[in-house]
């Protein structure tokens, strides 16, 4: 999941030669074996997509089920833009 920025920098300035900052993505191991999702995006409303997408990717790829929850939502100023950021719970 950590090295979703780079894909998103790749298809961003190199497929599509643009000036768009993507999303980015943190995990924080959680001492009951659970895992939070930090994800920064200057785009609003679009963590739905990334439980999905993550949510179909276990399954696909471990072929686990997993559970995803929201744990916290926050807009932060980073000095330039208003970004989210979202904490989602994987258990």
């Amino acid at each position: 999941i950590e090295s979703l920025d780079s894909l998103h920098y790749f298809v961003d300035t190199v497929v599509y030669k643009t000036d768009l900052k993507g999303p980015s993505f943190r995990c924080e191991e959680q001492s009951d074996g659970s895992l939070h999702l930090h994800y920064y995006s200057r785009r609003r409303n679009l963590y739905p997509i990334v439980k999905g997408v993550v949510k179909e990717a276990a399954k696909r790829l471990f072929g686990i089920d997993v559970i995803i929850k929201l744990h916290q939502r926050k807009h932060e100023n980073d000095n330039v833009m208003l970004a989210e950021h979202v904490i989602l719970s994987i258990t």
